[in-house]
């Protein structure tokens, strides 16, 4: 690029010394051709292509009306013929760009500029020429030289080009390293700080979590995320994408974040994650002792279990049993709420389990009527859902197809004049089938990248049921992104969950084991940054865990093989570009 410049303006700089001295227009004529050529060719290819009639015709006639005028104001010597030719050059020229304004981006914008400067361009030579006799002597006998032989300065102002290039490029390719580098590291680490493999079996909620490492000095806030894996597909063999759980709220003002990695800002990504309707979860009363449900099945199921799963304040799940399946008719069946869970408490799911993997299990119905709980000093039960209104509960996903149905009925009740009814297939998922209060109202709300969207062939708004940790989680894409901090867009790509969504989807089929964040964003004060690190390689497991912006882009400054070096080499650029000019200047002098 560097060579390519200055031979081309050895080539301009002569039609430009005699355009500025008023001896030739030849420069505007160049221009005009190659605009209104490049302007006549691209209409009729494009419209050709893209339609059959014959619309853009006036504007082709209109471009050929533009040149004959053009041709003819600068062949006449009459100035009434000249002023006349130029306005009318100005109108028709206004008219064409009024009628059809290409975009920035159009291959059309750069021809229609230059036609748009045609009319003060020839003003501007006409005004050169009438100027010329007025110049002072050293002027006018400076700019007839360069008219009549400018070759002979084209030398010096090649040497004077290149050198400028090339200091340029010296002195700017430094500070390009820094910013590549740098962002690199940004991009890695994703915040100030990132703390990645944290304890995922801790009996520490997640507030506790936050609390812990808030109490270092230092740090202002924190955001709790979870990295995991998924799959789409039928089997194991699937494609495989990555998974990233954040809390949506938080992230935003923690995160590193740049605004090409997406149409929409960080916030607005985030605000997608959010979206969907709030359903409200069914809380359990304080002091409560027992959770009861009517239930009553179908056929007799001898080797089925229902479970009810609730979650405490700390967001913590647990799956109580009330027994196996009773024989056909209604049963009252129970289980104690233990007492290690922390109020409030809140029924989250309503499941059956069955010994089985996959689609194994039996398929049948069974009918639900009055969930309520019971205390223990003599109070009345309260009823948490009577199944009289419409049915706020959603089936849980057991496979890429399930047919599970959740929904009201009036044919078979125990009290009141509904109850109801879940009808289940033999696919399950670990052995579960059940439904639940969807945190969402339904599939949960995710953004993907668009290597995830072209891998799988859903877009903005589709639905789709993934494995997310072993576990089938129902989707519905909100956004796409084509980047974000922390996560590898190549291949399959990967998807963001908000992370109160994510931990209650993927816990309530976790009746041994509960999904916890396992990584850390962490923002901290300017200047505090090394005694966070040593605060957070303290409480870390493994110190190659903690992942330090600061560090990184420190270590990666002093490298003599990246930008240290290149400072140096700029240096040593710069006295070598003084002296390549003081000598081609010198030896032009003397020659």
């Amino acid at each position: 690029l560097l060579t390519v410049v200055p031979l081309l303006f050895t080539r301009f700089f002569p039609l430009l010394v005699r355009y500025i001295s008023g001896d030739s227009s030849a420069l505007v004529h160049l221009a005009a051709v190659a605009s209104l050529t490049t302007l006549t060719v691209v209409i009729i290819v494009r419209e050709l292509r893209v339609d059959t009639s014959v619309e853009w015709l006036w504007e082709v006639a209109l471009i050929g009306i533009i040149a004959a005028l053009y041709y003819g104001t600068n062949r006449t010597d009459r100035n009434w013929n000249r002023t006349a030719g130029l306005l009318a050059q100005g109108g028709l020229i206004a008219l064409l760009i009024y009628a059809d304004t290409p975009p920035r981006d159009d291959i059309l914008y750069v021809p229609t500029v230059f036609v748009g400067l045609l009319v003060p361009a020839q003003v501007l030579f006409f005004a050169f020429r009438r100027l010329n006799r007025e110049y002072p002597v050293w002027a006018s006998m400076a700019i007839w030289h360069m008219a009549r032989n400018p070759l002979q300065y084209s030398w010096l102002v090649l040497l004077l080009v290149m050198v400028t290039g090339l200091g340029i490029l010296a002195t700017t390719v430094g500070g390009t390293l820094d910013r590549s580098y740098e962002e690199r590291i940004l991009y890695e680490v994703g915040s100030d700080l990132r703390v990645t493999g944290v304890p995922t079996f801790s009996t520490l909620g997640n507030e506790q979590v936050r609390e812990r490492y808030l109490r270092i000095p230092g740090v202002t806030s924190i955001s709790l995320a979870l990295r995991g894996g998924g799959i789409v597909g039928t089997t194991y063999s699937g494609n495989n994408f990555s998974v990233l759980a954040i809390e949506s709220e938080e992230f935003p003002y923690i995160a590193w974040y740049r605004d090409d990695f997406s149409d929409q800002p960080l916030t607005g990504v985030m605000r997608s994650l959010q979206s969907g309707v709030r359903t409200e979860s069914i809380s359990i009363p304080e002091g409560a002792q027992k959770l009861k449900v009517w239930a009553d099945a179908e056929d007799y199921y001898p080797n089925m279990f229902m479970w009810m799963v609730v979650q405490d304040r700390r967001g913590i799940l647990d799956t109580l049993t009330l027994g196996p399946m009773p024989e056909p008719g209604w049963t009252l069946m129970e289980t104690d709420i233990p007492q290690h869970l922390e109020w409030p408490l809140s029924l989250v799911s309503v499941q059956i389990y069955e010994p089985v993997f996959g689609p194994a299990g039996t398929p049948g119905a069974m009918f639900l009527d009055d969930i309520q709980v019971e205390f223990g000093d003599g109070q009345e039960p309260q009823i948490l859902d009577d199944f009289e209104g419409s049915s706020k509960w959603t089936t849980l996903a057991t496979s890429m197809i399930s047919s599970d149905v959740v929904g009201i009925t009036d044919k078979a009740q125990m009290n009141g004049r509904r109850a109801g009814v879940f009808s289940f297939g033999k696919d399950t998922d670990q052995g579960i089938r059940g439904f639940y209060r969807s945190p969402s109202g339904g599939p949960v709300p995710v953004v993907s990248s668009t290597s995830f969207t072209r891998a799988t062939g859903a877009g903005i708004g589709d639905a789709i049921i993934v494995n997310i940790m072993g576990r089938m989680v129902p989707i519905r894409i909100m956004d796409t992104v084509d980047y974000f901090p922390t996560l590898d867009p190549s291949r399959n790509g990967f998807v963001l969950i908000d992370l109160d969504n994510a931990l209650r989807h993927l816990n309530i089929l976790s009746p041994i084991s509960s999904v916890q964040p396992n990584e850390l964003f962490i923002s901290e004060v300017p200047g505090s940054e090394e005694e966070v690190r040593r605060f957070a390689l303290a409480l870390a497991p493994s110190g190659d865990l903690v992942h330090d912006r600061a560090s990184l882009v420190e270590s990666v400054r002093l490298d003599p093989l990246i930008t240290a070096g290149w400072k140096a080499m700029a240096l040593l650029a710069i006295g070598v570009i003084l002296f390549a000019a003081t000598l081609g200047y010198v030896t032009y002098l003397i020659s």
